[in-house]
């Protein structure tokens, strides 16, 4: 008799404290990306700032940071979203979270590169009605951003100089390439449908 009202205290209380991370969360990364230009032209990175970016620390914070958007995307959808659009979610952001991290070691161009990647994936990431409408463009211009950052890469690096972050880098923009091209083919094979925001609509 007194089980249902109970499970939905429960439930009310576990979104409240999910709400409640999940703005906790943006609020630091939001900080993060403030300070990250002057922490970038630092003259002298000791101390946290740089353990965190060395390659293995920055690798394990980008991937927590990855996993927390792929939940927060899975909630924001009402647990309705594609493994192909978490997918998608999970290799932007780990791309977005790496080429920042590179960037705080003094590489003022990675460190842009990487903040908009952060505005591409949380517009396709977050449920607002004015960028839901126009999704298929910012696919195509995820895409040709990720483009021009790999390209870009390679032209301005030589074999001698890649090393095992970069690489991995290259395979998770080459991978969220891929994605895009499916997800734009299969954006234009379905029908508009009047939906409200969320973060797929398969």
């Amino acid at each position: 008799m007194w089980r249902i009202p109970i499970i939905g205290v429960c439930l009310q209380s576990e979104l409240c404290s999910f709400s409640k991370l999940c703005q906790l969360y943006l609020s630091s990364l939001l900080v993060a990306i403030l300070v990250s230009p002057v922490a970038a032209q630092t003259p002298h990175r000791t101390g946290i700032l740089s353990t965190l970016t060395n390659d293995r620390p920055l690798l394990i914070i980008s991937a927590v940071f990855t996993l927390f958007n792929i939940g927060l995307a899975f909630i924001l959808s009402k647990k309705s979203v594609s493994f192909l659009q978490l997918t998608l979610i999970g290799l932007g952001s780990m791309t977005a979270f790496l080429h920042l991290g590179i960037g705080l070691r003094g590489r003022g161009l990675l460190l842009l590169n990487g903040l908009g990647y952060v505005g591409l994936i949380y517009a396709l990431l977050l449920p607002i009605s004015f960028l839901f409408a126009r999704r298929i463009w910012i696919y195509w211009l995820l895409l040709a951003y990720t483009a021009v950052t790999f390209i870009g890469y390679f032209a301005t690096h030589s074999v001698s100089m890649f090393s095992w972050m970069a690489i991995l880098t290259k395979v998770v923009e080459l991978g969220l390439m891929g994605l895009l091209l499916v997800r734009i083919w299969q954006s234009r094979r379905t029908p508009s449908q009047a939906v409200s925001p969320a973060v797929n609509i398969d």
